[in-house]
């Protein structure tokens, strides 16, 4: 490594040892680092699936996570917008569609919240935007979904 690209200060004393000594030293290192490489590859794993483990844990530890599901759905209640959304094509950046796409349980709870539901305005669609097929199959996935059924999680 060329000392413009290293940590090394120019007064540092290591900048008086001989080129030979130099050698020794970075010959050391090198096996010292070749020494704890086979220790290295397992504890980095491991510290991989702790991370992955401490944030699942955080996860589901979340205080939101304890709501009961009647406590969620009047949450969700209030992220309704003065204009009832469109219905076609949906913005799964806006509510209702946003609160379906967080988690399972948050999907199960909005899609038994008929309050989110009831007001969606149908738009008419050119056939030219969105091709008929697109939008038949949409209807048709979306009336089929138990958005009334009892909430069962």
């Amino acid at each position: 490594m060329a000392l413009h690209k290293s940590n090394v200060s120019p007064n540092s004393p290591i900048l008086n040892l001989r080129r030979d000594e130099l050698q020794e030293l970075l010959e050391r290192a090198i096996t010292r680092a070749a020494q704890l490489e086979p220790q290295l590859t397992p504890l980095t794993a491991e510290y991989d699936d702790l991370i992955k483990a401490c944030t699942f844990y955080r996860a589901a530890l979340a205080p939101w996570k304890q709501l009961p599901n009647e406590t969620l759905q009047r949450v969700f209640y209030f992220t309704k917008s003065a204009e009832p959304p469109t219905c076609i094509p949906f913005s799964r950046t806006e509510a209702p569609m946003q609160l379906t796409q967080v988690c399972s349980r948050w999907r199960a709870v909005a899609l038994a919240t008929p309050e989110l539901w009831q007001d969606l305005k149908w738009v008419y669609i050119s056939p030219e935007k969105y091709a008929q097929q697109e939008v038949v199959a949409f209807m048709q996935s979306w009336l089929s979904r138990a958005a009334y059924a009892p909430l069962s999680i």
